[in-house]
């Protein structure tokens, strides 16, 4: 966030030192009508800190009596469209101030005993927390909510912090083993291994069922041996008979 506003910081004021460079050029825009246009479209391009600047276009200042109809109508002329002779910017002392607060977070608890490294992993742990229900609310549909009664919304509830539950020690186990990665990076990990069932009937009536796993790659098996499960093809073959009509 402070580098982001550092570059549009940056964006700004480098506009408004073109616009009074531009002053003593030949070409550039010196009509101050012009200049405040400009200032206004810088305000605009910039909204993050523009307002966090004090920006003044300076007049000319104004001439002195002219002598005949010819300086009369010159000195008319100026009037009509007055020059810029500078623009001078400075950022507010309320914001200058600011600067030295930047990254600054607090952090409130009743634990006074906790030292902040372990008060701040706490705490941005709950972004992972969030980040693992929000996978889980898709997965096993915790989401939407469409019970009435309460000791369906308990259940409901339940299974979502034990889904948790099964997460949290799936990601234990892979951590003692050096792999820190979200759940929702486990899962893209493990998208390409699958289960994949098969079925078939026969000519007397007969429905053939066949699961079997597909071949894992080296990132996955080294995810399954990691947390105890054996990656080999795993095959299951069943028989039943389709009922009578």
């Amino acid at each position: 966030d402070d580098a982001i506003t550092a570059r549009q910081r940056k964006l700004f004021e480098d506009g408004l030192e073109a616009l009074h460079a531009g002053l003593s050029k030949k070409g550039c825009t010196k009509d101050w009508a012009k200049v405040v246009e400009r200032v206004g479209k810088l305000r605009q391009s910039c909204p993050r800190v523009s307002k966090q600047y004090q920006v003044d276009v300076i007049q000319e200042p104004a001439l002195r009596p002219a002598k005949g109809k010819a300086g009369a109508r010159a000195q008319a002329k100026a009037r009509a469209k007055p020059r810029a002779q500078e623009v001078r910017w400075a950022r507010t002392a309320e914001h200058a101030a600011s600067d030295l607060r930047a990254g600054t977070y607090v952090l409130r608890t009743s634990h006074t005993d906790w030292d902040p490294t372990r008060l701040a992993e706490t705490y941005w742990r709950l972004n992972d927390v969030e980040a693992t229900f929000r996978s889980l609310k898709g997965e096993i549909g915790l989401r939407p909510i469409w019970h009435a009664k309460q000791d369906r919304i308990r259940a409901h509830l339940f299974l979502a912090v034990l889904a948790y539950h099964g997460v949290h020690l799936l990601r234990t186990l892979l951590q003692r083993k050096g792999i820190r990665t979200s759940w929702a990076g486990i899962r893209n990990q493990l998208s390409g291994w699958v289960r994949v069932t098969t079925t078939m009937r026969t000519d007397d009536g007969e429905l053939i069922s066949i699961r079997q796993d597909t071949r894992a790659n080296a990132e996955e098996a080294t995810i399954a041996l990691a947390v105890g499960v054996e990656p080999r093809l795993h095959r299951r073959r069943r028989r039943s008979r389709l009922p009578e009509d």
